[in-house]
Formats: C-alpha cells, structure tokens, sequence
C-alpha cells in the first residue's frame, strides 16, 4: 500500500531538520515497513504513516458517509477514468461543465500536468523534497511488489484485516474500481 521508503532516504540527506524522518523512514526497508505495519495510531493524525494511522483517519471520514455532504474520491479512480471522476464532482456539486471545459480539467488534473506545473512554478522550501516536483513521485501504485517477502505480505494482509472490514479494505486499496 505504501513504500516511499527509498525516495524518503535520499531526500532527508539533504534536508537537515529531519529526525521525524529517521523515525518514520528507518534505513531499513524491512524495518520501515514493520513500523508501518505494527506501529498504532498516535495523536501525530496521519503523519505517523503507519496502516493503523491510515485506517483511523479513513474511519474518521468513513462514520459520515451518510451524511448528504461527505463523498469518496479515490486517486485509484481518478486515474483510472479521469473524466468520470470529474463529472461525479460536477454533479456533486449540481454543475453542468461544458464539454470543452470537462476536457480542460481532465488535462489539468493529470499526473504529467500537476508534476510539470509543480517544477514549473514551485518556489524553493524546508521541505524533505529538495525538488518540489518530487512530491509527486511516479504517479503509481504497488511500488511494494516485488520488494516484500511473502511472510511480509500474509502479514500486510492480516494486520489489515484486523483493522478494517472487507469493504473499507478494498476501498482503500483500489477505490470504487476495485482492481
């Protein structure tokens, strides 16, 4: 679900007033991922990065799904049918955009876009990533693969379960899509 351990590495070398990211981002990939998997939530919020953080902040939004205001966006689905997801907003929100102007936002709010507009016009900070573009990696999901051994992923698998139910799993996972 997520491994950003690498990226996070080489980018605290050169930001200086990192020792959060020693702690989050072990030097270890097998020690990273065991504190994602096993660490609890803290009073951090979804800074902590760890599974359960991530389960507690979606329930945090999940136990108001009823509620007539609160909608799901998923960057799975967003990916996977751009323009679909678009005019879910639009509806969501009871506008009727042109169709020239749905296509304008479609290529807007593409991966390539939001990276080249970011490297573009992004103004240098303290931040972990010494090129703001950085902040949006790759653009892909299950970087994981390949990287964790199967005793890691039965793991990944039964921590998860323990902490949502099937469907909020699948959900966070892959979104509505469910691939």
């Amino acid at each position: 679900m997520m491994l950003i351990h690498q990226q996070a590495v080489a980018d605290r070398a050169v930001w200086n007033d990192s020792l959060w990211l020693d702690f989050l981002f072990p030097e270890s990939p097998a020690a990273s991922f065991k504190r994602f998997l096993h660490n609890p939530a803290t009073d951090m919020g979804t800074d902590d990065l760890t599974l359960a953080s991530i389960c507690c902040h979606y329930q945090s939004f999940r136990d108001w799904a009823h509620l007539p205001n609160v909608h799901f966006f998923h960057c799975a689905d967003m990916k996977r049918n751009p323009r679909k997801q678009i005019m879910r907003f639009a509806e969501i929100l009871g506008l009727e955009p042109a169709d020239s102007l749905l296509s304008a936002i479609v290529q807007a709010s593409s991966f390539g876009h939001m990276k080249q507009v970011t490297r573009e016009t992004a103004q240098p900070t303290d931040s972990a990533f010494t090129d703001p573009a950085d902040f949006f990696d790759t653009g892909t999901s299950n970087k994981w693969e390949g990287r964790l051994s199967k005793d890691e992923l039965m793991a990944y698998h039964a921590r998860f379960s323990d902490l949502m139910d099937d469907g909020d799993r699948q959900w966070l996972e892959c979104g509505f899509g469910k691939s």
